[in-house]
């Protein structure tokens, strides 16, 4: 039986982010496909498993090595490095995640910042992702487009060698694909969290879901304005922000992303604020999604018209179709383009189009049976897209390393 050390560079709690999110749930699927698993967290965790061994690494130069000779093969992230260089010496076969480009997330994220500030945050972050790169043995990204992006920057370092192309054509068995998947069972209402619970939301109301964070790549000030356009037709209408900052600690004490100060303040100047738009003052458990997302009755994501929309897959939307909630969305990432819109799972608009946005929130607001008319094809992308199946190619990679 193979063993696989989950190397998470992210905290894996009751509250957790797309990274932690995803070593808990690949570490699993790969533990029911037979491999012996040991996930690896930074801090203690009171979340239990009966099926993965769960390890507290502490970013411990001695624990982190000690925990990769152990394995058979590592699968990490590259901050993983960053935090522990000892592990580029490790001598194990190394998987990487590449499911975030953190690159151009933090040209974003520090986009207001002085210029000399940002040029050491992309250098930084360059090094990290080369680093990475440069040490892999396999990599993973979330989405075709995202493979395309790493693929050339593989080329670029010398890692697409004539021998990797003679020995696979595709360059699969270098990078290929693991998307975030979906729980293989239903969800599951379990206490009511909104209707008739949050004051100003009630039992009667319209919920629409922002199901994640608020970072500086979004644009939650345009189904903010939305809002204000169709709340004196449609006062039933409620805007829900799921979270609030992030569940790590060591993120968390940089303090709240601009851009949410600008929601909140933007929501309170239109009169909106705790009336019509709401934001919870926490990361909701990932235990407790269910309830949120089967109470809601649209999902929302909005962002904005820049490389890092066409690159990114938006993780969160994955939930809202687990829950089988319809969806509007801004155009131009994967998931709009390629499911949303295809499927027709929702509506998807151009970004920045506050015209648009509220003609189609009234549209999708006022179908009856919005969910109902979507359900077939619900089940047919749930079906596609377990994690058992998604994980395939790192299970690959993990027998034959």
């Amino acid at each position: 039986m193979k063993r696989v050390l989950m190397f998470s560079p992210d905290i894996i709690d009751a509250r957790m982010a797309g990274t932690g999110l995803r070593f808990w749930e690949i570490s699993h699927a790969l533990a029911r496909r037979g491999f012996a698993v040991t996930l690896a967290v930074p801090d203690k965790t009171t979340r239990i498993s009966d099926r993965v061994e769960i390890a507290v690494h502490g970013f411990h130069h001695g624990t982190c090595l000690r925990l990769a000779k152990a394995a058979d093969v590592v699968v990490t992230q590259g901050f993983a490095l960053f935090h522990v260089p000892v592990l580029r010496e490790a001598p194990r076969p190394m998987a990487f995640d590449l499911y975030a480009q953190f690159v151009i997330e933090n040209l974003q994220t520090f986009h207001l910042a002085p210029a000399e500030e940002r040029l050491q945050h992309y250098q930084s972050s360059a090094s990290v992702l080369h680093d990475q790169l440069r040490r892999g043995d396999f990599f993973y990204a979330g989405s075709e487009r995202l493979r395309d992006y790493f693929l050339g920057m593989l080329v670029a370092l010398g890692r697409a060698t004539a021998a990797a192309h003679a020995a696979d054509p595709t360059l699969r068995q270098l990078i290929d694909v693991v998307q975030t998947g979906l729980p293989a069972v239903e969800p599951r209402h379990t206490r009511p969290v909104l209707k008739g619970v949050v004051p100003g939301i009630g039992p009667g109301d319209t919920v629409l879901l922002w199901n994640g964070g608020i970072w500086e790549w979004f644009d939650p000030l345009l189904p903010i304005r939305a809002m204000a356009n169709v709340v004196r037709t449609r006062p039933d209408l409620k805007l829900f922000f799921i979270s609030r900052g992030h569940p790590n600690p060591r993120l968390k004490a940089g303090g709240l992303p601009p851009v949410y100060e600008r929601a909140v303040n933007l929501a309170r100047e239109l009169g909106l604020l705790d009336r019509h738009v709401f934001f919870n003052q926490d990361w909701v458990p990932y235990d407790e999604r269910a309830n949120y997302l089967l109470e809601a009755d649209i999902g929302v994501s909005a962002h904005l018209n820049s490389v890092e929309t066409t690159l990114v897959a938006r993780t969160r939307l994955l939930d809202c179709f687990w829950a089988e909630l319809p969806v509007l969305v801004t155009g131009g990432d994967t998931l709009a383009e390629d499911v949303v819109a295809p499927a027709g799972l929702g509506y998807v608009v151009p970004p920045g189009d506050e015209p648009a946005w509220t003609e189609a929130l009234l549209t999708l607001a006022a179908e009856p049976d919005r969910r109902e008319r979507r359900r077939a094809a619900f089940a047919r992308l749930k079906a596609e897209l377990t994690w058992e199946e998604v994980v395939e190619p790192l299970a690959r990679f993990c027998e034959r390393a």
